[in-house]
């Protein structure tokens, strides 16, 4: 409820100072919000914004949606894929250096999904092969006599 909170506060303050801020002329409250948005260039004030929310959703939200599936992995690593796509064509920093690092940790978020997401089909093709490994076999007492190897 908190992050709600903070994102909609910030939303709030930097819509009320966005002119401030576009115009490159300062007001106490532009000045208040220098360090939501000092990083990013004047076009990209937004992104941390963009950041809250993909946090929130991440951290908060995803633990509300298809708990322990395979659909909940998904999901949260198409949130991840669509920011690290977003990082890669916006480009919204300021300094280009900060730029690669935010392209870079929103590859390593992303990848770090698809090997949840592996480790997950590796256990569930597990369980359907255990599963299907105590179907097939057949208790001794009831199999035919006929049918079993012979000792040598």
């Amino acid at each position: 409820m908190r992050s709600t909170t903070y994102f909609l506060t910030f939303a709030v303050l930097i819509l009320a100072s966005r002119h401030a801020i576009l115009d490159d002329k300062p007001t106490s409250l532009s000045k208040a919000l220098s360090f939501l948005v000092r990083d990013y260039s004047p076009a990209f004030m937004w992104w941390e914004l963009v950041m809250l929310w993909r946090q929130l959703y991440l951290v908060g939200f995803a633990l509300l949606v298809m708990m322990g599936t395979v659909q909940q992995l998904v999901v949260s690593f198409l949130v991840a894929l669509v920011y690290m796509l977003l990082v890669s064509v916006a480009t919204p920093f300021k300094d280009e250096g900060d730029n690669y690092f935010a392209q870079a940790c929103s590859f390593a978020l992303a990848a770090t999904f698809l090997f949840v997401l592996v480790l997950k089909f590796g256990e569930l093709a597990e369980a359907v092969r255990d599963t299907w490994q105590k179907k097939s076999a057949l208790p001794t007492e009831t199999a035919n006599p006929d049918l079993r190897p012979s000792a040598p």
